[in-house]
């Protein structure tokens, strides 16, 4: 159940030349996980990328890299911060 994630900071990378998946392929997870707040979504798609250089390359270590660093850093605390607002549940028997 994607929906019922809340404290999960969400990315997805995709290079708007990927031959392996399709266009917003990896990006319809941002409608699937509706329980994320926006505040912790990302969504990167590269420009004239297609989807080696996503992972290798220039694209990688001046693109997607530090996006991803970045997204990292923002949301680990902010995560960590909404998990303890948040009550636990007890599980119904």
């Amino acid at each position: 159940m994607p929906e019922a994630l809340t404290a999960t900071a969400l990315c997805t990378v995709e290079g708007d030349r990927d031959d392996i998946t399709g266009a917003e392929q990896t990006h319809a997870a941002h409608g699937i996980c509706s329980g994320v707040p926006e505040k912790m979504k990302m969504r990167i798609t590269v420009e004239d990328c297609d989807h080696y250089d996503l992972f290798t390359g220039p694209r990688w270590r001046e693109v997607v890299h530090p996006a991803l660093i970045a997204f990292r850093r923002r949301n680990s605390r902010q995560a960590y911060r909404q998990s303890l607002r948040r009550p636990q549940e007890t599980p119904h028997h």
